[in-house]
């Protein structure tokens, strides 16, 4: 329970000072935006985007919010899918894991 409580914490502190590198995180007015931010590649999702956007929603206090707005940074694309050359490496390197279903 303890470890729960400080990875909640922890993440609380790090959404708060911006240090995700691929998602940004505001709060207004009791609505979450979740911003996944890699125009260059379309917003395509690898597994950093992931852990990113997993530990977000896990810290996310939803009994605070009525809504949650997942969006894509850019003009062309919200997300275009899985990032296939990350998927390629990974495959070859027979290190290709599934996600954890969500609670």
């Amino acid at each position: 329970m303890k470890s729960n409580i400080f990875q909640i914490v922890l993440i609380t502190l790090l959404i708060s000072i911006n240090c995700f590198e691929y998602i940004k995180y505001t709060e207004e007015d009791e609505i979450s935006l979740i911003t996944i931010s890699r125009p260059k590649a379309l917003n395509a999702l690898n597994s950093q985007v992931l852990n990113e956007l997993s530990q977000i929603l896990d810290s996310i206090d939803k009994s605070k919010i009525s809504a949650l707005i997942i969006t894509g940074e850019g003009e062309k694309s919200f997300v275009a899918g899985a990032d296939i050359s990350e998927m390629f490496f990974l495959i070859k390197k027979g290190s290709c894991r599934v996600l954890k279903e969500r609670k």
